[in-house]
C-alpha cells in the first residue's frame, strides 16, 4: 500500500560553488547532505542578513573537492525543523544527474508512517522540473506529529 506524501519543507538553492564558473552544482548519487549552522557575521546575501541564524542544507561531493550547494529552507513545524537540522547522510537515489543553480526551488516530502524512513527532495527552475533525490534515515526516528 502506497503512503500519502506530504511536504515538510520548502526552500531555495541559495549558493553554489565549484572549481570554476559557471558556479553550478551537479547532484549525484552518493553526495553528502548535512545541515550546518549558518550564522553570518557579515551580510553576504541580502535575504540572509548578518546577525541571524538560518536553516540551511549543504550538498557536497564525497571526493573532498570544494564543490558545494547551499539551500535555505522553511520547515512546516519546529519538530520538522529539528529533524532537518540534524541531517548528516548521503543521497541514496536520484532521478539522474541534474544541475542546480542559485534561485532554483525545492520541496522536501515524505510519506506518512510511524517512523521516518526517508525523504525526497524535488527541484525546479521556474516551471521546469530539474530532478529529485532521496535520502534514507538509518535510525528511523519517530515521525513528528
Amino acid at each position: 500500500m502506497a503512503h500519502e506524501m506530504f511536504t515538510l519543507a520548502e526552500g531555495k538553492v541559495h549558493n553554489t560553488n565549484g572549481p570554476a564558473p559557471p558556479f553550478t552544482y551537479t547532484v549525484e548519487r552518493g553526495d553528502d547532505l548535512d545541515s550546518p549552522v549558518y550564522a553570518p557575521t557579515e551580510t553576504q546575501f541580502p535575504d540572509l542578513p548578518a546577525g541571524g541564524t538560518y536553516n540551511v542544507l549543504r550538498l557536497r561531493h564525497p571526493d573532498g573537492g570544494n564543490a558545494s550547494c547551499w539551500m535555505n529552507y522553511t520547515a512546516i513545524s519546529p519538530a520538522w525543523a529539528e529533524i532537518l537540522k540534524n541531517i548528516n547522510t548521503k543521497v541514496d537515489s536520484s532521478s539522474g544527474s541534474f544541475t542546480l543553480q542559485p534561485g532554483d526551488s525545492f520541496n522536501a516530502t515524505t510519506g506518512r508512517d510511524t517512523h521516518l524512513i526517508g525523504m525526497t527532495f524535488n527541484f525546479w527552475r521556474g516551471n521546469e522540473s530539474l530532478g529529485e533525490f532521496s535520502i534514507l534515515f538509518p535510525d528511523k526516528p519517530p515521525m513528528p506529529s
